[in-house]
């Protein structure tokens, strides 16, 4: 596109700069006409979405070529660190096909610095080698899932962490400035080569109001040891004194087997954490599909009470979508397909009771029997909840493996982005994993914008162009953050051009506080706007959200 050139002054620290910056038209255009556009009556306002195609990548762990198996099963974010910044933690494995002494099985915990640069801050060993009985080493097939929960009241992010097909946890208690301790627990009591608990999903609330989270897991799709089907953890002290509590839901239809998904909500309006979890009414096959509300604990007695609905498919993930007005939480559930959705809302009043009212298909389908891992977060700032979901399997040349479902009016009309913003090109998920991971996908503001970041983890990348088999190149496990809106695009209209710069000249030498002020031209998010600001935006020209 052809473009024109202005000059722009800038007086910074007694030194006055003369810059030409080369805009494109439409800029222009933008400034001239941007303050005239209004909505007609009647029009349903929506913002764009403002994700970058590319994502920013973090290099977890190198992987050699003899490696049997390695990914990333799961990615959590939360402020680890206490300094308002949110920070990513990472859960990966790499098994050696030779010698078991060389497996990894770790968490990494990545801090935010407000930018793309994230600080490697703890490497965590998960893995204990058995140098007698290989099949009694922890976390001997790998990691699985993350929990997050401040599990002791001290305001700390702590992390728990599951294995997968095994019977061990680790719970990780946050120390503060970076400091992290573990402590192993059996949910049994021991360590066994026959309990194979394969939690698909781990969570924490606070469900009996001592002011400490709780740790909750679904114990296993088909087992059912000691006849769980959900494990709860609590202490009344601190993390290394946690411990398993019998809390059991009470009635309902038969148990759920085959569970998936694990949402936590208010599904009752107690003022109380609920949760609801997927699964079927079958034994031996995956059918006859149950969605099964946990709500109203019983201190006493240690049960919930329980309320189950009949989806139309087997669900793969559970996630629970904020109150409309004059309603409760209802929920969103991905099919095991991979290719649908169905949200329910939750009924007038506080009886647990739901109706489905919106279904939407049309999602890539990439991994069957495997199906869609979500996230619900407004996604685009227009002030209702999107849905992003994550395939759990991919190819190197899918482009589609993570899509983005819009909603608006309070989330009762859903529209899925189609071609999807993301490109996921050159991450890949091993076709031969186990069902339940990797689950790998978290939905949070990295870079204090105030709008979300999609993060995702996957298996083995390849630093080849292209794609190509594993083993053909210098192998990497790795992150990918899609950022949300470009970084100097004040303006908010997907794109950084002269339009930003006027925002930013318009509020320049204004603080926090101050009629002038405004938070969208502070894009270094410092409380005041000033010549970094603009420095910033002049950097971030050009730059294209690929807002729709």
């Amino acid at each position: 596109m052809a473009g024109k050139g202005f000059v722009l002054r800038l007086g910074v620290c007694g030194l006055w700069l003369l810059l030409v910056v080369n805009v494109p038209v439409r800029a222009q255009e933008l400034a001239q006409g941007a303050a005239n556009e209004l909505p007609l009556p009647g029009t349903t306002i929506r913002a764009p979405l403002l994700l970058r195609g590319e994502p920013d990548r973090i290099d977890v762990a190198a992987v050699s070529v003899g490696a049997a198996d390695a990914g990333i099963s799961d990615v959590a974010v939360a402020d680890f660190s206490g300094d308002g910044r949110n920070d990513i933690a990472v859960a990966w494995y790499v098994t050696d096909g030779q010698s078991a002494a060389l497996n990894q099985r770790m968490v990494t915990i990545y801090l935010g610095t407000g930018t793309a640069d994230f600080v490697r801050a703890a490497d965590l060993d998960l893995f204990v080698l058995n140098p007698y009985l290989e099949a009694l080493s922890v976390f001997r097939n790998g990691t699985a899932d993350i929990g997050v929960g401040d599990f002791d009241g001290d305001g700390d992010a702590d992390l728990a962490v599951t294995g997968f097909f095994g019977d061990e946890l680790w719970l990780i208690e946050n120390l503060g400035g970076g400091v992290f301790d573990q402590h192993l627990r059996f949910p049994f009591g021991f360590n066994s080569t026959g309990s194979f608990l394969t939690p698909p999903e781990v969570c924490a609330a606070d469900f009996n109001g001592d002011g400490r989270d709780e740790l909750v897991y679904i114990a296993d799709p088909i087992q059912h040891i000691q006849n769980c089907v959900i494990h709860f953890w609590t202490t009344s002290s601190d993390v290394a004194g946690m411990q398993r509590v019998y809390w059991e839901g009470c009635g309902g239809v038969g148990p759920t087997r085959w569970t998936r998904g694990l949402a936590i909500a208010d599904f009752n309006g107690d003022q109380r954490p609920d949760l609801c979890f997927s699964g079927t009414q079958h034994d031996t096959y995956e059918q006859d599909p149950l969605l099964t509300f946990w709500y109203g604990l019983d201190e006493q007695s240690g049960l919930f009470s329980v309320h189950n609905e009949f989806p139309g498919f087997v669900c793969s993930d559970v996630v629970a979508a904020p109150a409309n007005p004059n309603r409760l939480p209802g929920v969103i559930v991905t099919d095991i397909k991979g290719t649908a959705m169905e949200y329910w809302e939750h009924g007038p009043g506080s009886a647990v009771q739901f109706e489905r009212v919106a279904v939407v298909t049309g999602y890539a389908g990439l991994s069957p029997n495997r199906g869609m891992t979500a996230a619900i977060i407004d996604i685009d700032g227009d002030g209702d909840v999107d849905l992003v979901t994550k395939q759990m399997l991919g190819e190197c040349a899918d482009l589609d493996q993570i899509e983005v479902t819009r909603s608006y009016k309070m989330g009762r009309l859903w529209s899925r982005i189609d071609p999807t913003p993301l490109v996921t090109a050159n991450f890949w998920n091993n076709p031969d994993n186990e069902i339940l991971r990797p689950r790998s996908l978290a939905v949070a503001d990295l870079y204090g914008s105030t709008l979300p970041e999609v993060v995702a983890g996957f298996g083995r990348s390849l630093d080849l162009v292209g794609c190509g088999a594993i083993g053909s190149g210098e192998e990497q496990l790795r992150i990918a953050v899609w950022r949300n809106s470009c970084v100097g695009d004040a303006s908010r209209d997907g794109h950084t051009d002269i339009v930003d710069i006027q925002v930013v000249l318009a509020s320049n030498r204004s603080c926090q506080g101050e009629p002038r002020y405004n938070p969208d031209a502070d894009l270094n998010k410092d409380g005041c706007v000033d010549h970094a600001d603009l420095q910033i935006c002049i950097d971030d020209l050009d730059c294209d959200c690929l807002a729709e």
